[in-house]
């Protein structure tokens, strides 16, 4: 929609399927000019004008013509309360072909004894000889397309392909019969009476799908009497049948599924989240986290405010946060691809470590009282084999029957006294007794003869 002031302008753009060539003002009037086209042959398209700034008391003229041959105009009259005007034209094909055509709007002021040109409007429409519409395709009642126009579904679900037609004046209610052949991926699906079609693009990448549809308007298989109730019957067998080609591009894609989170969920104090995000699926995927209350309970309707994360390539995100106060602390993440998303609450739980003696108050101790105990062991071995030491009995080596009293138990002192004396008394008694038990061995030779060998001092 564009309105003019009192400047003449002149602007180029798309209004309900018209393209508004150009618009002039030389009063204060402004005019607006629309259609409802691009129109099929025989189909009636209807141009609208609005009027803005008329002055109630004045008489204004409205005049319509477009440049076909033969051409289409209309002239009416009308005071300023008159806004808004229609002007409903048809394009037979007996008569027309399909092309770009122009309708131009001006409007006349009565000034005394003459009409006065004081604004204009033209759109440029397109007439076409084949049926008007798209194709679209939708999956859970939704329309999904990417920036090439490419329509992008799942390869899970259903997929309802349809033909909408444009067609604002139901034109195509007068056809007696309409049938569609539906090919995806070069393969012939067959014909159908139904604008829609059932398909699941199980495969994950793209698909072509082509759609033909006829449209008879013919009525030569019935009785048709020239009557006025049959005369639309007799229009509509110069209509004969319009046909209309139809194609659209289809991505189809892998849902997310197989999320896994890994990574140390229980922490110390101090020490930082470190998780990762993995899945399966199609890309491009986006990613974001943040943090939620305790207890919370997903929705569905969470969105990434603060920011996505994308990968083309590969799911794999990660999730990094210290937290400095030991709590638990719960973490929505929220995974996306073009036909799916997964939200997953994750819980973090840090906690306080609690405080320890050192390590060297306990081994110090231990390791004094072994090495104790180790010298207090070995001092007591090293007296009792000083004792040992102290008590070994001097050896007698008088191998002959000792005297009684020399088999008496005696201390070391007692026989220590005893040697003392011996020693300084064996003089006297080898002068007696020619012998001493400690200084003479007698030895009994064989043979039975009396024989020994004395150990006298040595002169």
């Amino acid at each position: 929609m564009l309105m003019i002031g009192n400047s003449v302008k002149m602007l180029r753009f798309l209004v309900a399927g018209c393209l508004l060539l150009q618009s002039f003002a030389l009063g204060y009037e402004v005019l607006e000019l629309t259609c409802d086209g691009p129109v099929v042959l025989d189909a009636p398209i209807i141009f609208t004008g609005k009027l803005y700034g008329s002055e109630p008391d004045e008489d204004y003229r409205w005049r319509w013509y477009d440049d076909a041959s033969p051409d289409h105009s209309n002239t009416t009259e009308a005071d300023g309360r008159t806004q808004v005007q229609n002007f409903t034209v048809i394009y037979p094909s007996s008569m027309y072909d399909e092309w770009h055509y122009t309708m131009t709007l001006k409007i006349f002021k009565e000034r005394f004894y003459y009409w006065e040109p004081i604004v204009s409007a033209s759109v440029k429409f397109n007439v076409s000889r084949s049926l008007i519409g798209r194709l679209s395709v939708l999956q859970n009642n939704t329309h999904t397309e990417n920036m090439n126009r490419e329509s992008v579904v799942d390869s899970v679900n259903n997929a309802e392909i349809s033909i909408d037609f444009h067609d604002p004046n139901q034109f195509m209610k007068k056809a007696l019969k309409i049938r569609y052949w539906w090919v995806i991926d070069e393969i012939n699906y067959g014909q159908t009476n139904d604008a829609t079609f059932n398909y699941t693009f199980t495969t994950p990448g793209l698909h072509r799908v082509i759609a033909t549809v006829m449209a008879d308007f013919n009525s030569t298989n019935r009785q048709i009497n020239p009557t006025d109730e049959n005369l639309d019957h007799m229009k509509m067998r110069e209509i004969g049948v319009k046909m209309g080609l139809f194609q659209k591009d289809v991505v189809s894609k892998a849902p997310i599924s197989n999320v896994s989170i890994t990574g140390d969920k229980n922490l110390k104090k101090g020490q930082l989240i470190n998780l990762n995000l993995n899945c399966d699926g199609t890309g491009p995927w986006g990613f974001c986290w943040f943090l939620v209350e305790k207890g919370y309970n997903i929705t569905g309707n969470e969105t990434c405010e603060h920011g996505i994360n994308t990968s083309p390539d590969v799911c794999d995100f990660s999730i990094m946060r210290y937290y400095k106060t030991a709590d638990t602390y719960n973490l929505l993440a929220i995974v996306s691809n073009d036909v799916s998303s997964h939200l997953q609450v994750v819980s973090v739980t840090i906690y306080q470590v609690a405080k320890q003696m050192p390590l060297s108050i306990v081994i110090i101790p231990v390791t004094a009282a072994i090495a104790a105990i180790i010298l207090l062991v070995s001092g007591v071995g090293v007296y009792a084999n000083f004792r040992n030491n102290l008590a070994v009995e001097v050896a007698d080596f008088d191998f002959n029957a000792a005297e009684e009293e020399e088999l008496q138990y005696k201390t070391f002192w007692e026989r220590l006294r005893e040697s003392f004396v011996a020693a300084f008394t064996s003089g006297d008694d080898s002068e007696s007794e020619g012998s001493s038990v400690s200084g003479r061995r007698s030895v009994q030779m064989p043979g039975g003869g009396a024989g020994g060998i004395g150990y006298g001092s040595i002169t």
